[in-house]
């Protein structure tokens, strides 16, 4: 396991990392942390939603009702405050066929 490095690239059989180690292996996990989006934390909609999307519980934008949004890039407003949902892929995965 190799935790705080940065990937410069991936191939079949190893993984890169910028600091010139390379990791032998055959499947790689990537994990990394939910983060919002450049265009989210520019956002003055967004502000007390820590850099998160906002949207209602039809992943509609409160503030741009032709605009949605799904998965870990958001902040659902019925939960604001709360730890629920947690910022997890799959609520990326569930909310991609909706919002598409």
């Amino acid at each position: 396991m190799v935790n705080g490095s940065r990937v410069s690239k991936i191939t079949s059989d190893r993984v890169y990392l910028e600091d010139g180690r390379e990791v032998e292996c055959t499947v790689p996990i990537w994990a990394t942390g939910a983060e919002p989006q450049q265009v989210t934390k520019q956002s003055p909609e967004v502000d007390e939603m820590k850099g998160y999307f906002r949207v209602n519980d039809f992943l509609q934008s409160t503030s741009h009702p032709n605009i949605f949004g799904g998965g870990d890039c958001i902040t659902m407003e019925s939960y604001a405050g709360k730890n629920f949902p947690p910022k997890a892929g799959v609520y990326a995965v569930r909310a991609g066929p909706i919002v598409a």
